[in-house]
């Protein structure tokens, strides 16, 4: 039958074992080939299937390992090209989907790990560049701006504030003084004027008062003496006339009455003697007859008797002899026939029988025989006939019988046989024929 043999002389037909078929005359079995197999009692070989091999003389085929693959009829098994994988059995090699790669066996295909891609066809996982990240598992997307990221990523982070993303985003440098960046800023951003920062700020410290800066600046300077800043200011200013700055030099406070400061001035100035503080950035002198002490605000006129020193820082009293009334400017001479005593405000006029010159400082009693009304010059002799009443204030005529020359200071009697005519400095002798008594 077919699929069995008979040697010579047999008394029956066998069946060949696996592997073997009969002959083509049935005297005896022959194996199959390579890529065939045959089971026991068949009457051909059968090439292997897909996915397995033989030997030559085969029973069956066997299986292909993992990572290995077989055409239909192979004698063996070839291994999976690099970048694909193939189960056990496979009659072909497969490649492993984008974001995975083969095994080591290449039996199946494993996902990358976080961070790293892979293309259809790799053979191993690719850790992205730094500054970019694994969008997906197959590529590698560039990290946006203000964000940075290492090699195998799997985000882009924020740099922290004060800090931004290097020119490969590959980290984070920090910004230069007099600049700053909020988290997550692409670039550092100048100061504003009227602050300052420090390397790796991340927001601009406002200069305190007295202080000062421009743009960018990484420190905050004084003002000149003279002159102030409010707090964030980005120049000083000078203060306006009368006034100067405070002990911060935040603001101008207004000189004290009295004190003058011109603009820019660091401290308020008293106005020297003789002067006075008209506004508050001017100092003026007094006007004649007025005096000032040093930081005043007006002038004041001396009291009577006294006028401004040379210097016009006070009073100094008229001297005995002169005069002057409040607010005068100098002393003046007191007019003859009056007198006064060390700063005076006004002469006092001489008494009856007293004379004073021009600028006395006392009156003088007339001499004997003369005689001075009240506030005269000089003394006067009485006339013929006449003389000084007691108080020496006026003249009084004689009496009856007696003569006085002018000058005299008092009347003389006539002898008898003379006479006094009216008004007579001497006696008459009484002519022949006539007579007098004493007095007549």
């Amino acid at each position: 039958e077919a699929g069995t043999y008979a040697g010579v002389g047999s008394t029956r037909c066998s069946s060949c074992e696996g592997g073997w078929i009969p002959d083509a005359s049935q005297a005896g079995c022959v194996p199959c080939d390579p890529g065939e197999f045959a089971l026991p009692g068949s009457e051909n070989c059968s090439a292997c299937p897909p996915g397995s091999y033989s030997q030559l003389g085969s029973s069956s085929c066997t299986q292909c390992q993992a990572g290995k693959y077989s055409a239909e009829g192979s004698s063996e098994c070839s291994h999976c090209p690099s970048g694909s994988y193939a189960a056990a059995g496979s009659s072909q090699c497969s490649l492993c989907s984008e974001g995975s790669v083969p095994d080591v066996e290449q039996s199946s295909c494993r996902l990358c790990a976080a961070g790293e891609v892979a293309s259809p066809g790799s053979s191993s996982c690719s850790a992205c560049s730094v500054g970019m990240y694994a969008s997906s598992r197959g590529e590698c997307s560039d990290c946006e701006a203000g964000t940075y990221a290492l090699a195998g990523s799997t985000h882009c982070s924020p740099c922290e504030g004060g800090r931004i993303p290097d020119a490969s985003q590959a980290g984070c440098v920090p910004c230069d003084s007099g600049e700053f960046a909020s988290p997550g800023s692409e670039n550092c951003t100048a100061c504003p004027a009227g602050s300052y920062s420090q390397l790796g700020s991340s927001s601009c410290t406002q200069c305190q008062e007295g202080r000062y800066s421009a743009e960018g600046s990484s420190d905050c300077s004084d003002c000149p003496s003279g002159a102030f800043a409010a707090p964030g200011s980005s120049q000083c200013s000078l203060c306006s006339e009368g006034s100067v700055p405070d002990v911060e030099q935040s603001s101008c406070r207004l000189c004290a009455a009295g004190e003058v400061a011109s603009p820019g001035s660091s401290s308020c100035s008293a106005c020297s003697v003789g002067m006075y503080a008209s506004s508050r950035g001017e100092c003026s002198d007094c006007e004649a007859g007025t005096y000032a002490l040093a930081g005043s605000t007006h002038c004041s006129p001396c009291e009577g008797g006294r006028i401004p020193d040379a210097s016009q820082a006070g009073c100094v009293p008229c001297d005995s002899g002169e005069f002057a009334s409040p607010g005068s400017e100098n002393c003046t001479a007191c007019p003859a026939g009056s007198y006064s005593q060390l700063g005076s405000s006004s002469c006092a006029q001489c008494n009856e029988g007293r004379y004073s010159a021009a600028g006395s400082s006392q009156c003088s009693d007339c001499p004997s025989g003369t005689y001075a009304a009240p506030g005269s010059s000089e003394c006067s002799l009485c006339s013929d006939g006449s003389v000084p009443d007691d108080k020496q204030s006026s003249c009084e005529p004689c009496e009856t019988g007696e003569v006085a020359p002018a000058g005299s200071s008092s009347c003389v009697t006539c002898d008898g046989g003379t006479y006094a005519p009216s008004s007579s400095a001497t006696c008459k002798r009484c002519e022949d024929g006539t007579w007098s008594s004493s007095k007549a």
